[in-house]
């Protein structure tokens, strides 16, 4: 018996190629926006918020520094504005922030996880720093001994324990910042 192409079965085989075309572009689609949906995910919760509290923690780190030289610096009593503001930073703001990147770093890489206990060590270094100072100086009356005053001024002292602690905290601040730079920037080139 000899298939003969008529009309039906050209029809037929026409639909089918057709189904088949447009079953095919479907899948394409499906999967490149799946991929999109994916990259955009990672963008928006991940890169972008990780950058955003670093960047965050990096303000708060610096503002703290400046605040423990005024300390040392000036003169005051120990409800001075300054004062008030670096012990607030110390109890609520840098701990939050902490708080934020790590809910935050569980979902960055295992390659990260070095800088960022490093950069938490840095953060309580500081911080311990901060409160040698604090102990040093509590009030306006602690400023009159130059002994004391002495203490204090050579912790911050270049190449010593808060300006090498707050220059390797950036270091790692930097390092991830790159980090996520980089990862963003490829998503965002191979998107779908």
């Amino acid at each position: 018996m000899h298939w003969r192409f008529n009309i039906s079965r050209k029809i037929a085989l026409g639909f089918g190629a057709y189904i088949a075309a447009v079953g095919f572009v479907f899948f394409l689609t499906d999967r490149t926006l799946s991929g999109s949906r994916d990259t955009i995910h990672q963008i928006s919760e991940i890169y972008a918020p990780s950058k955003q509290e670093l960047n965050a923690l990096r303000r708060t780190i610096d503002r703290s520094v400046a605040l423990i030289k005024h300390w040392v610096d000036v003169q005051s009593r120990a409800d001075d504005r300054q004062k008030t503001e670096l012990r607030t930073l110390m109890a609520r703001t840098i701990p939050q922030q902490i708080s934020h990147i790590d809910s935050l770093a569980a979902q960055w890489p295992d390659t990260l996880n070095h800088h960022y206990v490093a950069l938490c060590a840095n953060v309580n270094q500081l911080k311990a720093g901060y409160q040698d100072i604090m102990y040093l100086l509590p009030d306006l009356e602690s400023y009159n001994s130059p002994v004391v005053e002495m203490q204090a001024k050579f912790k911050l002292v270049e190449g010593e324990g808060i300006p090498t602690n707050h220059l390797e905290f950036g270091g790692h601040v930097d390092y991830l910042l790159t980090h996520f730079d980089q990862q963003e920037s490829y998503a965002r080139t191979h998107m779908g």
